[in-house]
């Protein structure tokens, strides 16, 4: 993310722990600090105790959360409610259309659940994020998250959409 992260360390004391450290990874992922975000992320899927798996699932929800409200965001009204499986067109290098279901595990997971924010289920988008967060393989659960994190600061730095919704005129 290039810019000011101001705002992210302006209420601090207010946000959630996962906020927080959602926060300092995108913070690391904008400031292109690779190794120290592998770091943070593998400590958090390393950890020993209960709680930090718990923190990793709140720090993906965050970030899959903050993934949708930013397409939301820089798309408009076409992105939310009924039209959001059309926003999330997904291809390959070579072109091709993917469903999100033709995804591999975790990005199927992944995806599906930032679709289902995009219309509004934020429980089903929960549920949907369950099979990463206990996913045995610590390499799929450190995929996950840092991949997630370098896609919402990819979006962060996309400019908005300034054309007419035709869906919405």
């Amino acid at each position: 993310m290039k810019g000011n992260t101001s705002f992210m360390k302006s209420n601090r004391r207010d946000a959630d722990p996962a906020s927080r450290l959602g926060g300092h990874l995108l913070a690391l992922a904008g400031d292109r600090d690779r190794a120290a975000l592998s770091d943070t992320v593998s400590s958090l899927v390393h950890g020993d105790s209960l709680s930090e798996r718990d923190s990793y699932g709140a720090v993906l929800e965050w970030t899959v959360t903050a993934i949708a409200g930013v397409i939301a965001d820089k798309m408009g009204p076409i992105a939310s409610g009924t039209v959001a499986d059309k926003v999330l067109m997904l291809r390959t290098p070579e072109g091709e259309h993917l469903t999100i279901e033709e995804l591999p595990s975790p990005a199927c997971h992944v995806w599906g659940a930032i679709a289902d924010y995009l219309g509004g289920d934020a429980l089903r988008g929960h549920r949907r994020l369950r099979p990463v967060v206990y996913v045995s393989d610590p390499e799929k659960r450190i995929h996950a998250l840092t991949e997630a994190v370098d896609l919402l600061d990819y979006l962060l730095d996309l400019p908005a959409r300034d054309e007419p919704d035709a869906l919405t005129e």
